[in-house]
């Protein structure tokens, strides 16, 4: 059960039987379950649609990235970002969560990647690197999968070394193949860049996190609607929605409306359910 109230200026029965029907329609084409996943390729945040207890989540940190020394020594690969993967992250309806996208290493002074994370699940960024030796992989914690990201390879001689792969994500960049050669970028998300060979300078660059988030949406519809004051024009007419509570759930709705009569107009308004079934 749920309420909204509309302001009927002319022709009222007319009006609130269209709203009525519009409402109704609304909710029915809302009624068949389905999932949707967001990707995140920068940090932003997650609002847990109503009716919906918890979402799978995949997350990337970043890559570290590769090495260009340029000074007879080749230059090492940078580390991978982390994997974490949980099945089912316990959410609440309305609320609006952080997720925090880990960038890659790009400069010798920041060389490595950060870590990706939401609702406790966190991917840790790669090590990068500064000198021969490949960084080491980031790790990952909080999920119901957690994987070591992929570590840069350690080099002598005149090649660069490639960077980390992310464990079911990119893939670490090439290593310079030949003495002046430079390293290549780490892919997104989360790969290592790769070193360059001993007399280059150009290192590759480690890749970008990621998260993802999916979720299916409740089966939402209605067992009855009514309004008040429907005859009376330039009255206010409180038309009430009422459901189960399953499929009405807790939860902020945004509702679509049209009026007929002498004043047609279309338009929104929000719908807060506080107590499933009723509101």
């Amino acid at each position: 059960k749920a309420t909204t109230t509309q302001q009927n200026k002319n022709n009222g029965f007319n009006s609130a039987a269209r709203l009525l029907t519009s409402l109704v329609i609304l909710l029915g084409l809302q009624g068949m379950a389905f999932g949707q996943t967001t990707q995140y390729s920068a940090s932003g945040t997650f609002v847990a649609p109503a009716g919906v207890t918890s979402v799978v989540v995949k997350a990337w940190g970043g890559g570290g990235k590769g090495a260009g020394l340029g000074n007879g020594n080749p230059g090492g690969g940078g580390g991978s970002g982390a994997y974490a993967a949980h099945s089912s992250s316990s959410v609440s309806a309305g609320i609006t969560y952080d997720v925090i996208v880990g960038v890659g290493g790009i400069t010798t002074s920041n060389p490595s990647g950060t870590a990706s994370t939401f609702n406790g699940i966190s991917a840790g960024g790669g090590s990068g690197t500064n000198s021969s030796t490949g960084g080491s992989g980031g790790t990952a914690s909080g999920g119901t999968t957690n994987t070591t990201g992929g570590s840069g390879v350690t080099v002598s001689g005149n090649d660069g070394g490639a960077g980390g792969s992310a464990p079911n994500g990119g893939v670490g960049g090439a290593g310079g193949n030949g003495p002046t050669v430079p390293g290549s970028n780490g892919s997104p998300p989360g790969g290592g860049g790769g070193g360059a060979g001993k007399n280059s300078t150009a290192f590759g660059t480690g890749a970008r996190g990621q998260v993802e988030i999916t979720y299916t949406c409740q089966n939402y519809s209605l067992t009855s609607t009514s309004a008040t004051n429907v005859t009376c024009p330039a009255t206010t007419s409180t038309v009430t929605l009422s459901g189960n509570t399953v499929n009405l759930p807790v939860g902020t709705y945004t509702v679509t409306y049209s009026l007929s009569g002498a004043n047609v107009a279309s338009s929104t308004a929000t719908m807060t359910v506080s107590t499933a079934g009723s509101g």
